[in-house]
């Protein structure tokens, strides 16, 4: 099942910590709830704005808990995650939640959790994620969580995991002082320093089992679960403990030949990739291509199964029908579009470029191969304007002191040749990195990487673009000022140098409106008139959110979009955030000191958009890069050293951690 992290934007969370009390002891609540807030306000573990979560402290009445939970799960179309830590009361056999005002004698004086349910039930999110710490949590689920997951269904949520601290006739514990409560300290726990192994994300399923684990080494009772329609796959944090080279896992443990390994799985799962029909569709394609060697199918195998190829042995390749078939028994997790047997047609398009026989093998590839495409065009040379060195520092989170942690990946791309490795190496694992070494350490790598791209393009063609994916904590680094190589000029001033946000190649729900706007800043540009550039201080009234649907409103509204401050601050980039999540594919800001002068009673940046809309005329949607360099060579300001550009094409999306590949029917290990 893929795995992926919420679009946060979408997502709220409420943290309820019920802790002082007028008639019961007192237990550290705002300590958990202070606590979690921090995991998941933390751009290295998630990613939820400060202003969607919520925390709502040693509340005295039902209204002060219930207004501000409605509001919240009303907000939610994503992920829904309530947390609620305080003691729990029985009831007619029914749990109640008690407030810092409840009397144990005075039922009224405490808080439903049917009550408290309704909200949660009646909001649109995707998921929802509940966490009860409180004596006889487990009641939750007798009669009143059923009829809240009900409620989820009709409203075409995903599904319900609900986690509880204790059975429907146990107490939770709070040690004597101690700095949490027994089972949130146990969760928080493993939210920070997370599980060793191959997960790159803490699900809920995985956070349950490791916080029971730590309570069962406690001598403590093992919390309770309920889970509806898998909803225990949703990816809540970043994992600490994730070891990149535990993505092989499945090469390691099965050291079986491919005919083992599919045997082990249930035959009605072993059907594949793709349709019966699409199969037919594809060995018709394949009848009139030219022979090819052995050797030649070994490599197309190797270039779509990554290393898990090597460790895979068995396979009898001998024709392009075999190698399809076996292909088309691996799925790809991080997206379908990336599944083996598309990657080799993709090879198979491109060894034969130029042959009249593959024409149906590509008309078959556009038909059936997920969107986005990212394979050659027809029958076109490589095009200047699509060479580029892509750049991804990627956040590895650690558990060392020091701040946060980076991993180097580096390709090579031309619509030719596609994304080439040119950093690591195979079956390396360099050490990671921190923010402040990165210059020093892409410096002495690039030059490798452009040198590879040199080989791989035209000798007449442009320089290429530079493209550095980075995830929200750099997206304001100046990278256009970093060293080419190590005694080097700035990049910024020998290649059109861009930023792209790694948020959105990983979030799959946001390519749709990602593409149409691409496609409609290519429209918009063709006009030949000043190109209107949509700017965010001149719809200074509306909030994020509003600015968002803005864009979504007209997609050519969204295709040009200029920030009335870098994002730094949380406002700015939950500006930044909704218009990704809107399909806006580029952005220009003001970097750092050279904030433009501007009459303060008009729009701060307005002479900026609009002189960049006039130096935009007559140019194409692929020449952006190339007139920004141009703007920062002849530092002309205020277009000049200060202008950065989120740059960010969907068709060029690189194949982050590979190998992402597991067998059809097969868990991802």
């Amino acid at each position: 099942m893929t795995t992926d992290l919420p679009d946060y934007f979408s997502s709220r969370a409420v943290l309820i910590g019920s802790g002082s009390y007028d008639h019961l002891p007192a237990i550290p609540a705002q300590n958990n709830v202070n606590a979690l807030w921090d995991v998941l306000v933390d751009r290295r573990l998630a990613g939820l704005a400060e202003a969607d979560a919520l925390r709502i402290a040693d509340p005295r009445t039902t209204e002060e808990v219930v207004d501000p939970l409605t509001r919240a799960c009303q907000q939610a179309s994503d992920l829904l995650f309530v947390y609620f830590v305080g003691h729990g009361l029985v009831n007619d056999q029914h749990l109640r939640l008690a407030l810092a005002g409840t009397d144990p004698a005075k039922r009224m004086s405490s808080l439903s959790f049917a009550d408290f349910a309704q909200p949660i039930s009646d909001s649109p999110a995707r998921i929802k994620l509940i966490i009860l710490d409180c004596c006889y949590s487990a009641r939750a689920m007798q009669v009143h969580i059923a009829d809240s997951m009900g409620n989820a269904m009709r409203h075409a949520a995903k599904g319900t995991h609900i986690i509880m601290s204790s059975g429907a006739n146990q107490p939770s514990k709070a040690h004597r002082g101690a700095a949490f409560t027994a089972f949130s300290g146990a969760l928080i726990e493993t939210l920070r320093s997370g599980v060793p192994g191959p997960a790159e994300y803490l699900t809920s399923d995985i956070m349950y089992l490791e916080v029971s684990r730590r309570m069962r080494e406690r001598g403590e009772k093992a919390p309770k679960q309920r889970v509806v329609n898998d909803a225990n796959h949703v990816a809540l944090v970043r994992n600490r403990g994730w070891q990149r080279g535990a993505d092989l896992a499945l090469s390691q443990r099965v050291r079986h030949d491919l005919e083992q390994l599919l045997a082990s799985l249930a035959p009605e799962v072993v059907s594949g990739t793709l349709s019966a029909g699409a199969m037919l569709e594809l060995r018709a394609a394949l009848v009139d291509l030219p022979p090819v060697s052995e050797t030649e199918i070994g490599r197309i195998w190797s270039a779509a199964m990554g290393t898990l190829a090597g460790d895979i042995a068995g396979a009898p390749l001998r024709s392009y029908r075999d190698l399809f078939e076996w292909a088309d028994r691996f799925l790809h997790r991080g997206s379908p579009a990336e599944a083996p047997v598309f990657l080799c047609a993709e090879r198979v398009v491109l060894h034969h470029r130029g042959h009249s026989a593959i024409r149906p093998l590509r008309t078959w590839l556009r038909r059936h191969r997920p969107k986005p495409w990212h394979g050659p065009p027809d029958d076109e040379p490589p095009s200047a304007d699509t060479a580029a060195v892509v750049v991804v520092l990627h956040p590895r989170a650690t558990p060392e002191a020091g701040g946060s942690r980076y991993d180097l990946f580096m390709w090579s791309h031309t619509d030719a040749a596609g994304f080439i490795q040119a950093y690591p190496a195979a079956d390396t694992d360099p050490a990671p990195f921190t923010a402040e070494d990165a210059p020093g350490v892409v410096a002495a790598h690039l030059p490798a990487a452009l040198e590879q791209l040199a080989r791989l393009r035209p000798a007449e063609a442009r320089e290429p673009i530079v493209e550095f994916i980075l995830p929200e904590e750099l997206w304001d680094t100046a990278v256009e000022k970093w060293p080419a190589e190590v005694t080097g000029n700035r990049i910024g001033l020998l290649y059109p140098t861009v930023v792209r946000p790694l948020d959105r190649q990983r979030n799959l729900r946001w390519h749709g409106r990602w593409v149409k706007s691409w496609q409609a800043m290519a429209d918009l540009l063709a006009g030949g008139r000043d190109v209107p550039i949509v700017c965010r201080s001149c719809h200074g009234e509306l909030d994020h959110r509003e600015f968002g649907d803005l864009l979504v409103g007209d997609p050519h509204h969204g295709a040009l979009v200029m920030l009335d401050r870098a994002p730094r601050t949380e406002p700015a980039r939950a500006a930044l955030r909704s218009a990704m999540v809107a399909g806006a594919p580029a952005f220009f800001w003001i970097r750092g000191q050279a904030q433009p002068v501007a009459d303060r009673r008009a729009c701060p940046v307005e002479h900026v958009h609009t002189a960049l809309g006039q130096h935009l005329r007559g140019h194409g949607r692929d020449d952006i890069p190339w007139l920004l360099l141009a703007l920062r060579g002849a530092h002309q300001q205020p277009l000049g050293d200060g202008l950065a550009l989120m740059w960010d094409d969907p068709a060029r999306r690189p194949p982050l951690h590979q190998p992402l590949i597991t067998p059809v029917g097969g868990k991802a290990q």
